[in-house]
């Protein structure tokens, strides 16, 4: 960059739209003389402080981030014609802990002795007379036999690691690593004509990939063939791919020493592409699961989200997947006249815009558990357990939405000034 200003108020006719700020940002050019640099930024988890809330045998998360760069400008004809190139890249690996709570390995047999007593929602008869209107009979001992497992939650249920502790709650500590990596550069081209024409070019790209881990690291689902990334619904694991373009090209006209023109093209393009983890197209991994249904609509191809309250989730992440295309197209022109001790500034211009976008939040499927049909309808408090309505196959909340269309936005903005 030559020169970087931001203004937040009072904006020039030329510059207004927007609320906030507006930044302006020149880019540097190649000169008669040769000039380059090379840099190389690093930092790492060395002299970092752990996170305060993990336990103190929790080892430090690891972190490296590596910022690296060059640029070079000179001449290609003596006072004619000049370029400016540069190159940078980012590399970062950073380690994130998260305290959870996962289901103990009792749980997963169907014995919550350790728990409370829980009731069998199979059992529920009308009770006239009673607090709610209706009763159930508890499981004896606690216990819910094998038999009246769901086939599919029993399976998912073994996904879950093993806890580290022997607590109920917060007895497992999960280290995740984010990665991200991002390569950029930019070309400019500037062209001294002649004495009254002056003309520059410049191109910019950025490709950027980010990736987030899941909560759990390689699940494994009893009579499924692959590991999958499967956790709690916020961690939006999967590889989220970004490809930027800018390009504008300009041309200054000295059509008299007190009139003057620029005529500019500009042109940006954003392309994202965001998806669950594993969840390539085609993939049909709910589906694949036993999940009927999950896999039904238009870009659907990963793991229901799976939440039961008060554990971390063991599906796959919601708002995902995102596809987002940009395209940007600014003609403009301006015109400046000199009169005295007088400036006076006009012109016009156009932006068309194109904004495609496809997203859905529960494409998959969502699942939440509850203590709901496992407590005693007419003495809540201290009944019922999340895990043995999983088990049981009864969820609170069963969703799903489809985003059967590619929305595409088109706005054609234009004004004189």
């Amino acid at each position: 960059m030559q020169e970087f200003k931001i203004q937040t108020n009072m904006f020039a006719a030329d510059q207004g739209r927007n609320a906030g700020a507006t930044i302006n940002v020149l880019t540097k050019s190649g000169t008669n003389q040769w000039h380059g640099s090379a840099y190389d930024f690093l930092r790492n988890d060395r002299l970092d402080a752990k996170n305060y809330f993990v336990p103190a045998t929790t080892r430090k998360p690891p972190f490296r981030q590596n910022q690296f760069g060059a640029s070079l400008g000179g001449k290609i004809i003596p006072n004619k014609l000049f370029f400016f190139g540069n190159y940078e890249g980012f590399r970062r690996s950073q380690g994130r802990t998260i305290l959870s709570t996962v289901p103990t390995l009792a749980m997963r047999t169907g014995n919550f002795a350790d728990v409370r007593d829980i009731f069998d929602p199979a059992t529920t008869v009308a009770a006239p007379g009673t607090a709610s209107g209706f009763t159930r009979i508890p499981f004896a001992n606690r216990q819910i036999p094998s038999s009246r497992f769901d086939p599919l939650m029993a399976r998912m249920i073994q996904a879950y690691p093993a806890p580290q502790t022997g607590g109920l709650t917060n007895n497992y500590t999960a280290v995740l690593k984010d990665r991200q990596r991002w390569d950029q550069g930019d070309g400019r081209i500037d062209w001294n004509w002649n004495e009254k024409n002056t003309v520059f070019g410049r191109f910019s790209r950025q490709d950027t990939v980010t990736t987030r881990p899941s909560t759990f690291p390689n699940s494994r689902v009893p009579g499924f063939d692959q590991p999958l990334g499967l956790g709690n619904e916020d961690t939006f694991a999967g590889d989220s791919t970004l490809n930027s373009y800018h390009a504008v090209l300009s041309w200054i006209r000295t059509i008299t020493p007190r009139f003057i023109m620029e005529a500019k093209m500009g042109y940006n393009r954003f392309n994202r592409v965001f998806r669950q983890e594993g969840a390539s197209p085609g993939a049909q991994l709910g589906e694949k699961l036993g999940f009927r249904g999950s896999n039904q609509g238009p870009q659907s191809d990963g793991v229901p989200i799976i939440s039961p309250g008060g554990y971390f989730g063991i599906g796959q992440t919601r708002s995902l997947p995102i596809y987002r295309i940009n395209n940007t197209f600014h003609p403009r022109v301006d015109f400046t006249k000199l009169e005295g001790r007088h400036s006076i500034k006009f012109g016009t211009d156009a932006r068309r815009r194109q904004i495609t976008q496809f997203q859905t939040n529960r494409g998959n499927g969502r699942y939440n558990f509850a203590r709901t049909f496992t407590d005693n309808p007419n003495s809540v408090a201290n009944t019922g357990e999340t895990m043995a309505a999983f088990l049981l196959g009864t969820p609170s909340t069963i969703e799903q939405d489809l985003t059967l269309v590619y929305p595409g936005f088109r706005v054609l903005s234009s004004g004189v000034r």
